[in-house]
This record gives structure tokens, sequence and C-alpha cells, in this order.
């Protein structure tokens, strides 16, 4: 009787899995994607995957299983996995160019420690098209051995979100010899208040040369032993695979958080002047009614939007004023090629190649929105 019983949960169990995968060989592959996508969202991994899984055998022409299986990795955090999905992906539908894949697949082999995979993915993405061949080939300059003699070592461009500053980092990159960077955070600042507490922690302690004091050995810390490190520091951050490379001999970045220490900002300027030596500074606008209605900006209080960036651009035309390395430019001029971004190429010391900034042109940049309120707004390109 008891062995019966013991046998009786047994004999079921296998005849629900029976009777579960004579509904899953019936199920049409949206409704297995739907089946694996609610288990994944409900954080049912082991389930999802094997929703997915059951996507790939049983319909092995529809990509769903495989996207569901790397999203179910990039879950778990197992970015090789997550990796390998994407290439079987790429590699599997071959016919099928979605970009997002080999970004997805790009960021996953970052993730997992691979950056030079991770780099060559990347630039798979974008020279799967003409269009972004072609704009490889102009911003990718800096590795041609022929730079331009430019007046400036530094280009900052300085500009606050949805302003189109993407667009005319990857206008500026086709200058020979200069290599313009993206957004970093803000990282810089931290440099600026390193800079601060030491110089303020060594006058509070301006005699601790000898071992019996507590504060031993912070005076000979100097402002300009400190500065003389942040810049090899800055520099090979910005440089990263391309520092020893001779052909770069124009460095900067562009970032959109000035925005965020508007009370610091002159300080703070002048502090990226010292660390990046001889820099032109480059303050990039827009129309204002524009701006607030793109991206992120979009769910938030226009006027109040409008508010800080006319605070911004303010400060901005104040650090300008009688400075000869600064330049002021809108989203505007570099979209309508006119001469104020010809003057821009003049400023710098750079060749105006019209044909070059068409191909940098032609191809989409910038953040994509995901919130639900502002996903579909359309910003600069």
């Amino acid at each position: 009787m008891s062995s019966d019983r013991g046998f009786l949960p047994h004999e079921n169990d296998d005849a629900h899995q029976i009777g579960k995968s004579q509904e899953v060989s019936k199920a049409t592959p949206q409704e297995l994607t739907k089946l694996a996508n609610d288990a994944l969202k409900d954080g049912r991994i082991d389930e999802a995957r094997q929703r997915f899984t059951d996507i790939t055998v049983l319909y092995p022409r529809k990509p769903a299983g495989l996207i569901g299986l790397a999203r179910c990795a990039q879950v778990l955090l197992d970015w090789n996995q997550a990796a390998h999905h994407w290439s079987s992906l790429i590699e599997q539908f071959p016919n099928v160019n979605r970009p997002a894949w080999h970004q997805q697949l790009a960021a996953s082999l970052s993730r997992a420690g691979h950056i030079d995979q991770a780099r060559q993915a990347a630039e798979a993405k974008l020279t799967s098209t003409a269009d972004g061949r072609k704009y490889w080939e102009v911003t990718c300059n800096a590795k041609s051995g022929t730079p331009e003699p430019l007046r400036f070592d530094h280009v900052l461009v300085i500009t606050y979100g949805r302003s189109g500053s993407t667009i005319l980092q990857g206008v500026l990159n086709t200058i020979d010899g200069l290599l313009l960077r993206g957004e970093n955070g803000n990282i810089f600042q931290h440099f600026f208040e390193m800079t601060r507490q030491m110089e303020e922690l060594r006058m509070k302690y301006p005699a601790s040369f000898t071992a019996n004091q507590p504060w031993f050995g912070l005076s000979n810390v100097t402002s300009e032993r400190v500065m003389d490190a942040l810049r090899v520091a800055a520099r090979q951050m910005l440089l990263a695979d391309q520092a020893e490379n001779p052909s770069v001999t124009c460095l900067g970045f562009k970032e959109i958080r000035y925005i965020e220490i508007t009370d610091d900002l002159p300080a703070y300027l002048a502090f990226l002047e010292d660390l990046f030596p001889n820099a032109a500074l480059v303050f990039n606008t827009r129309e204002l009614e524009a701006t607030v209605k793109s991206g992120w900006w979009a769910a938030e209080d226009p006027q109040h939007v409008m508010n800080q960036i006319r605070k911004l651009e303010r400060l901005f035309d104040a650090y300008a004023d009688g400075r000869t390395n600064c330049y002021a430019i809108k989203y505007e001029d570099v979209v309508a090629k006119n001469d104020v971004l010809r003057k821009l190429f003049n400023f710098l010391g750079a060749s105006f190649d019209i044909d070059r900034i068409d191909a940098a042109l032609a191809v989409p940049h910038s953040f994509r929105p995901t919130q639900p309120k502002v996903r579909d707004l359309r910003g600069p390109k």
C-alpha cells in the first residue's frame, strides 16, 4: 500500500510532463514567446530558459529563442553566455540586419572583459551599412598617420543634454589627428575636488615634514605635483587604446553634465584648462524649445528646464568673454553645415572637408531614450 502511494506522485508527474510537452509542441512561436517572456518578467529564469530553448528546437528559423536565452543570461550577469547567444544570432541569421544584436554582443563582451572582441563587434555593427563604413573611414582618421597641424593640443566640448553634442563629436572626429572622446560622467570633477582638498590640507598642516607629525609628508604634496600626476592620468584615460598612436596630436572629449555644477563652473572650467593645456573650449548649445522637447527633458517641466539651461548658457557666455580659445556653436549650425561650422574648423586650424562632414552626418548619433514617456520622441540624431 505504502509502496503504491510512493509511485503515484511520480506517475502523475510523468503524465504531467508528457502532457506539458505535447502542449509545448502544439504551441505557436508567439504563444511560447509570451510564456517565456512572462516567466522572465516574473523572475522564473529556469522556466524562461526552458521555454526559449523550446523555441530554438521547435522553431529554429525564429530568432526569438536565442534572443530570449541571451536576455536570460544577461539577467543572471553571465556575460560570456550572453555574448555566445548574441554571436549565435548574428551567425545563424546573417540576412537579418539587426544592429541591436551587434550592440548587445559588444556590450556583453565588454562586460565579460573581452575588450578587443567588444571593439571588433562594435565596429562590425557600425560598418554593416555603406554609410557606416564611410563613417568609420572618416572618423577613425587618427590612425592614418597624416594629422593636420592644429592650433590646439586639446579640444573640450562644453554643453548640456540633448544639445546635439554627439553629432558635433562625430563631425569633429573627421579632423585628421583629432581624437575627441565622448562623455565620461564628469569624472574630472573628482580630480578637481581632489586638488582642492589636497591644497586645503596642505595649507592647514603646512609644516608636516618630519615623521613625528601626524600628517607627515603632506606638506610636500604641492598643487604642481598633484596636477602633473593628474595630467598624465587624464590623458591616458582619454587615449585608452590609442595611447601609443603618434597620429593623435589633439585630444579631447565632450561632456553634458556641467548643468549639475553651475555654482562652481568658472573655477572648474579654469581647472580643466590647467588639466588639459592649450585647450580649445567649444560651447555647444541648441534652440531651447527644441531641447526641452527632446529625450529625457521631455518628461520634465519645460519652464524649469529652460531656466536651468538659460542660466548655464549665461555662464558659458561669461566665461568665454574675452578668451581667444573659446568658440560658440549651435546644433542648428552643425546640421546646416553653415559658416559658423566652417569657422569652427578654421578656429581649430583644420581643413573644412564637406564630403567628410556629410559622411559623418549621414549616420544616426546619440542616445536613444527608453523611458515610456519619451522613447518615441525624436531628438538630434
